[in-house]
């Protein structure tokens, strides 16, 4: 069976011609799959990139098929997001880095000793582990805003991490004596 032909002027269907035929499914797709307060977004940015699709296509099924494409793309992206978004604060450094405490006196000692120890960091290295571990951006995020690869970041991080322990290590031992 074949689509009838385009009515839009400009001789093929585009995606945004078909997003009100399909809109609903979309919604109902996302929200199956992502959390309330999310779907939003991730339906907005679904709509953005559709809007932005400069391709026309001949037939409406193929249309509609790029469409549901960019949807699961938006939607992978959104799983890896927030799959990879590490927990903010100290607590999360310190599960990443050692055991965190057992009783709350040991849990503060502990902050105390990370505070110390970042304060002793390198700006660089502060700026780095800041970004990962307290505003929660991922690793591609942030070597996109320092303009460098991922690998370079990913060497860099890694560096301010062993840093850090090594800073927290010489603390502890200082604390010991």
């Amino acid at each position: 069976m074949s689509d009838p032909s385009p009515q839009n002027g400009h001789g093929g269907y585009r995606v945004t011609d078909i997003w009100s035929e399909e809109e609903q499914r979309i919604h109902s797709g996302v929200r199956r799959v992502v959390r309330r307060h999310d779907s939003e977004d991730v339906i907005q940015e679904i709509a953005l990139a559709a809007e932005n699709c400069d391709r026309i296509f001949q037939c409406k099924r193929d249309a509609k098929k790029y469409l549901h494409g960019i949807k699961r793309n938006k939607l992978r992206e959104h799983k890896r997001q927030t799959i990879r978004k590490p927990k903010c604060g100290l607590d999360a450094i310190a599960e990443t880095l050692i055991d965190p405490a057992k009783s709350p006196l040991e849990k503060l000692a502990i902050e105390s000793l990370f505070q110390m120890a970042f304060e002793k960091l390198s700006s660089n290295d502060q700026h780095i582990l800041h970004e990962v571990y307290f505003v929660g951006r991922s690793d591609k995020e942030i070597a996109q805003f320092l303009q460098v690869s991922d690998e370079v970041f990913w060497q860099r991080k890694s560096r301010a991490k062993t840093r850090f322990r090594k800073i927290i290590e010489d603390l502890s031992g200082d604390n010991a004596n």
